[in-house]
């Protein structure tokens, strides 16, 4: 996937479901539910953005809708993806804006309606593949690391937690096309799983007891 599609995904309403694939290896589900891998894997990091009281990260683990999140994603440090992601009772709206400071971000904001003061505080690293399927594209992460992000070298990692957990993602780009996937012959449940919010349990949660 290149930078063009990316910024074509720009004001996309999708749907998702995740599933935790922890105890399983990916070649289970690749060789038993027909998936067919159509990009090269690859690592990504992500930096998000909240407000001093960690607005973002507390609705989101109470599921409060509608909500927003805020990142920079990049695939290498010379190229950089503010993305805005929105959240109501149906869907995820995000849009994506290609940047070239990522120091200045803050008329990206405005622009889109968010006025608070944000600032980076939680840095994920993790290595994606993506696959088609029957019912819709699927992701597959693993390898997730998460850090403290320093404000004055984001490609530092500080406080540096990694994390056994796998994530099996179906994307719907139609909200209307939302189907159940069932995996026939194991106990998988769909789950609610935002990688901003583990990140701020396994960091700052140990470092401020009191968040």
């Amino acid at each position: 996937m290149n930078s063009k599609e990316l910024i074509n995904s720009i004001g996309t309403r999708r749907s998702e479901i995740k599933y935790d694939i922890s105890n399983f290896s990916e070649e289970f589900f690749i060789s038993n539910y027909r998936l067919r891998e159509i990009f090269k894997g690859r690592y990504i990091n992500s930096i998000y953005y909240d407000n001093k009281n960690l607005d973002f990260y507390h609705l989101s683990q109470e599921g409060i809708v509608p909500r927003k999140k805020v990142r920079i994603r990049f695939y290498n440090p010379d190229e950089y993806f503010l993305e805005i992601k929105s959240q109501d009772l149906y869907s995820k709206l995000k849009k994506t804006i290609k940047i070239s400071n990522i120091n200045d971000i803050n008329h990206h904001l405005i622009e889109n309606g968010i006025r608070q003061k944000l600032k980076p505080n939680i840095k994920v690293n993790f290595y994606r593949r993506y696959f088609k399927s029957l019912v819709g594209r699927i992701t597959i992460d693993s390898k997730i690391s998460y850090s403290i992000c320093d404000s004055n070298n984001f490609l530092e990692d500080r406080n540096k937690v990694i994390s056994n957990q796998k994530i099996l993602e179906i994307k719907f780009q139609n909200i209307n096309n939302k189907i159940p996937f069932s995996f026939k012959g194991i106990e998988l449940k769909e789950q609610r799983n935002s990688k901003y919010c583990n990140g701020i349990d396994l960091i700052f949660k140990k470092l401020y007891p009191n968040l």
